[in-house]
């Protein structure tokens, strides 16, 4: 007997939903609830269209706008998010792999992503990088005056210009010793050795009175020498009246006779006042005249501004220039001394010498250098300090002083 025998290729659905668990296994579709909630009446909605039940979130905020703002940023957030994670997940996998030996063929290279979150900004130079901190060149040509050979101008050129440094320095010398000299005692108002005996004594011996007459007759030369004396005697006298008599009548030389004041009028002070109002009314009306005149000139007025203005900020403008150039060929302050000029090498007449054999070198090639390094500001201005010395003060131990003070005792006791 026969049977056909047939295999199963899947399991069955009784099987298959067995072998689920049991939250799974229920049909979504045939739940006893759902249809509760379905539409059960064939009557359509009479309203239409419902207004939408805002959430608590909506509820809670006062600013609506506000609310729909923020969950806007927040969906482009998580949507750049992803965007990036996907980016970086394509970075990181691994590349496919192949023979190199094979055959010529290259892999797809991927195309690279650029994360502009990852990348660094570049750093901006400052804008004094580009501008120059000096124009004196690196290395100045020396004066032809100079030369160990000379020639006649340029020797004396380089001797004038010798002599009005060394002018300026002795002015400025003589200003200081002007401005200070005031400060200074005078060799004949100086105290002498007497002058100096009597301040130190003063009050050990009598003859004081006698010594205070010497001070006063001083003190009277001294006043008669400066003049004080004649200026007070010339003190200023009022002119005497005197009179003079011929033939009977009195004849005064000098007589202060007082001017006598006529009374004025009702009609005068009315007149004058009159005049006085016709005076202020002309001026008042000349005044309006030249306001209303003013007026009209309003234009030319503005255009008189408008190039005062730009001849002033041009004339700013070339003296910011100007400053700008001087200071590039000045050295900066760079430290609290100054960085002086070095004093120029020249030879008189007499020293110079037509070989190299006899020359005798003027300035060191060092010290121009380090001059030029200063007046290029690449380094600051120095000068050689030596380290000061601290004063050391002199301490004696208790037993010392002790020992040193009964040894003193000793001798002295010994020596009587």
């Amino acid at each position: 007997m026969c049977s056909v025998l047939t295999v199963s290729q899947g399991a069955s659905v009784e099987t298959s939903r067995a072998a689920l668990p049991l939250k799974k296994r229920k049909d979504p579709v045939n739940v006893k609830p759902h249809p509760a909630l379905n539409a059960r009446s064939e009557v359509p909605d009479p309203v239409g269209k419902r207004t939408r039940v805002r959430t608590i979130l909506e509820r809670r905020s006062k600013r609506p706008f506000l609310l729909a703002r923020a969950l806007l940023k927040k969906t482009k957030r998580e949507k750049l998010r992803l965007e990036k994670q996907k980016s970086l997940g394509s970075q990181n996998r691994m590349k496919e792999a192949y023979d190199l030996w094979a055959g010529e063929e290259v892999p797809p290279k991927e195309e690279e992503v650029e994360i502009p979150l990852a990348r660094k900004p570049p750093k901006r130079p400052p804008s004094t990088m580009q501008k120059p901190k000096s124009v004196v060149p690196a290395v100045e040509v020396p004066h032809a005056g100079m030369s160990y050979n000379p020639s006649l101008e340029d020797h004396q050129v380089l001797v004038q210009d010798a002599v009005k440094a060394e002018m300026k320095k002795l002015v400025k010398e003589a200003k200081i010793e002007a401005r200070f000299r005031r400060y200074l005692p005078n060799a004949k108002d100086a105290p002498t050795e007497e002058d100096q005996w009597l301040a130190q004594a003063q009050g050990l011996f009598g003859g004081t009175e006698e010594r205070m007459e010497k001070e006063e007759g001083q003190t009277c030369r001294k006043r008669k020498s400066s003049g004080l004396e004649e200026a007070e005697e010339e003190v200023p006298r009022k002119k005497s009246v005197r009179f003079k008599e011929s033939e009977g009548e009195e004849e005064e030389e000098e007589f202060y006779q007082p001017r006598a004041v006529e009374a004025k009028t009702r009609k005068k002070r009315r007149k004058e006042r009159e005049e006085r109002k016709k005076q202020k009314e002309k001026e008042e009306e000349k005044l309006g005249k030249r306001k209303q005149a003013e007026v009209f000139r309003v234009r030319s007025h503005l255009k008189e501004i408008s190039a005062k203005e730009a001849a002033q900020k041009k004339l700013r403008e070339a003296k910011k220039r100007r400053r700008e150039k001087v200071a590039l060929r000045r050295p900066l302050t760079l430290s609290r001394h100054r960085c002086l000029p070095s004093d120029l090498p020249v030879k008189t007449s007499d020293e110079l010498s037509g070989t190299l054999k006899d020359l005798v070198p003027e300035g060191t090639l060092l010290e121009e250098r380090f001059k030029s390094l200063q007046r290029r500001n690449l380094i600051e201005s120095r000068v050689k300090t030596k380290p000061a010395k601290v004063k050391v003060k002199k301490f004696f131990k208790r037993d010392h002083r002790l020992w040193m003070e009964e040894k003193l005792a000793a001798t002295t006791s010994t020596s009587t």
